[in-house]
Formats: structure tokens, sequence, C-alpha cells
């Protein structure tokens, strides 16, 4: 058997897993120690209204804070576990250590090692993983966008109107995290 006959290493140990196997170690790189740090005033003040909100049950709208997927979800959090740094950032942490599965959403588009390539920056990015330890929300807003994407170039490839519905949702959900969820779709057409 020649060696350009050998199945390459990806093809034996297949890349969905690898990718899979790589948003675990991203997960485990956002979640540990994930309370350690001090909250940072940004941090802090989204942190205050969700704290008023779980107390009063009364939510408003602030544009100063986005949301409200974040103050809805780390609500719910704190409500169920308690209040403290690691419980307020764990959505956020959540969403960008299961961001690196996105890329699976692109696997018509490129190459077993290009998928597990992509993987890998979305979990070891430098940018990706510090903000994905900070309770903001634009890793949230740059991961269901960034899914809606996938589900559309998917759609486009398999002619499946499920990926249309899939990214519609990504897209309503990423619309949830910021406001400047309007540029989005301005650099996907550029």
């Amino acid at each position: 058997m020649a060696v350009s006959d050998r199945p390459s290493a990806l093809a034996r140990i297949g890349s969905t897993r690898l990718v899979i196997a790589v948003a675990l170690a991203a997960l485990l790189v956002r979640l540990l120690a994930l309370g350690v740090r001090a909250v940072h005033w940004d941090e802090a003040r989204v942190g205050y209204w969700v704290l008023r909100t779980s107390a009063t049950g009364d939510w408003a709208y602030r544009p100063i804070i986005h949301g409200p997927f974040v103050q809805h979800t780390t609500r719910l959090v704190i409500e169920t576990v308690g209040p403290n740094p690691y419980t307020m950032r764990t959505v956020v942490a959540l969403v960008g250590g299961l961001l690196p599965l996105a890329a699976l959403l692109y696997r018509t588009r490129l190459a077993d090692d290009e998928l597990v390539a992509l993987a890998v920056v979305l979990a070891a990015n430098p940018l990706l993983v510090h903000f994905s330890r900070f309770m903001r929300s634009d890793v949230v807003l740059a991961a269901f966008a960034f899914v809606a994407l996938g589900c559309g170039l998917r759609a486009l490839d398999t002619g499946r109107v499920r990926w249309v519905y899939a990214g519609a949702l990504a897209f309503a959900l990423a619309a949830t995290a910021k406001e400047n969820v309007v540029l989005y779709p301005l650099s996907w057409a550029g």
C-alpha cells in the first residue's frame, strides 16, 4: 500500500470527533477557575441589573447593558445556583465553549483538516477565550451570528429548508444579545 493510499489521521479519527474533542477542551478552559478573577465594573453593572430583576421580578430594556439574552439566562442560573462571579459568567462561558461545534456547519465548504483548524481557532483564539470568561454580550452575539451564517450556507448547499429555520432562530437569538447585530448581515453581504 502506497503512502498516499493510506487514510489520513483525520480520516481515521474523524473530523467530527476531533471537533467535539476541541469543543470539550474549549469548555474546560472557559469553565476552569471562572470565578477566581475579580468582577470588572462592566460585569458588575450588568450583574446589578440581573440581581435587581431577580429580586423584584421587573425587567426593563436598558441599551447601556444590551440584552436581554445574557440578563435573563444569567438570572436563571443565579436563581438556581446562587449569585457569585462564577455563576454570573457561566452562560457566556458555555456559549463560547460550545462555539467550536459551529465549525461543523461549514463542513460542506471546508476540508476535514480545515474544519478542525477552524474549531481550534474558535476554541483557542485569545480574544474569544478572554471574552468567553467575561459577562458581556459580545461573544454571545458573535456565536449566534456565526451559527446563523453557517446555517444559511448549509441551506444553500443542501437545499433543505430546516437550515433556513435554524439560521433564523440563531439570528433571532443574536438579536437578543446586542443591538449591533444589524451590522452582521451587512458584513455578510460585503
